[in-house]
């Protein structure tokens, strides 16, 4: 009779199931490894957020600054007019005025050709205006007609009563746009208005190569020996190359509030990204090839 007592026993304990400290044990257990797939999850989206701005922005960085490497490295080109017979060259007509530019932005960015004039205000942001002759070659066509066009799309006809020549003035610069964030815009003597050409662009930073008493004649001069602002350039003449720097800003925040959202601006400043948007520097420096410039 205990035998099989004994057995009964045994067998209740075996049908009893898990105690309540076995309970809590793979109830830690469980939610450990549902934590764990949730925090590589969060993490996943996180990188995957942080990616895309980045994506984005460097598109926008390499679009705005391809369109201001294009125009610096035209800056003072025209078109030969024929040779000059004791130096065998080419002979053609000087731009109004190669590159200029503002700490504070212009009073105006459609004014005509080499005529833009630097803001009184003390709040504006950097500006520059490049000027060339503007060709079927060097710019886009305008739709059904041979004039080339300006860095908006307007076609630009003979500004020159005696030469009949296509001399145009872009002027780049940031403002805010429509939609509260800030973009690239640039205007020129034939444009009504200035018009939006990258968004993202958060700020724009300049500094000016200059040489010591450029000559035509005398190679030594065509180098840079020093970059300053625009407020600090005594002889516009002397500038044979640019420095650009583009701060970009992602359209949409990527951090929380337990991220560090540090960047370096264009001066090499650290920040921190109060509203979470990621923010990047991008640099090229451009040499004036109509000045000589390497």
């Amino acid at each position: 009779m205990r035998p099989a007592f004994t057995g009964r026993r045994q067998g209740a304990r075996a049908e009893r199931g898990l105690s309540l400290v076995e309970f809590m044990v793979s109830l830690f257990i469980g939610l450990m490894v549902t934590g764990a797939v949730a925090s590589v999850y969060v993490g996943s989206a996180r990188a995957g957020r942080q990616l895309k701005a980045m994506a984005q922005i460097t598109e926008e960085a390499q679009l705005a600054l391809a369109l201001l490497r294009r125009d610096l490295q035209l800056a003072g080109s025209a078109e030969p007019t024929g040779v000059v017979a004791s130096t065998q060259r080419f002979a053609a007509p000087a731009a109004p005025r190669v590159v200029f530019g503002c700490e504070q932005g212009f009073t105006s960015a459609v004014v005509a050709v080499g005529t833009a004039a630097c803001a009184a205000a003390t709040s504006g942001t950097p500006a520059i205006e490049v000027t060339f002759e503007a060709t079927a070659d060097n710019t886009v066509g305008a739709y059904r007609s041979a004039d080339p066009t300006d860095c908006v799309g307007t076609a630009i006809t003979g500004n020159s009563v005696t030469s009949k020549r296509y001399f145009t003035s872009h002027r780049y610069y940031v403002d805010q746009g429509p939609s509260g964030r800030n973009e690239l815009y640039c205007g020129s003597a034939v444009s009504i208005t200035p018009k939006a050409l990258a968004e993202s662009v958060e700020a724009i930073a300049l500094r000016y190569g200059e040489a010591n008493g450029w000559s035509t004649s005398d190679p030594s001069t065509h180098r840079p020996v020093r970059y300053v602002p625009a407020s600090a350039v005594a002889d516009w003449s002397n500038v044979v190359a640019v420095r650009v720097c583009l701060l970009m800003r992602s359209g949409f925040p990527v951090f929380t509030t337990e991220d560090v959202a540090s960047y370096r601006d264009c001066s090499g400043t650290v920040q921190t990204a109060t509203n979470r948007h990621l923010y990047k520097a991008f640099f090229t420096t451009v040499a004036i090839r109509n000045k000589g410039a390497v």
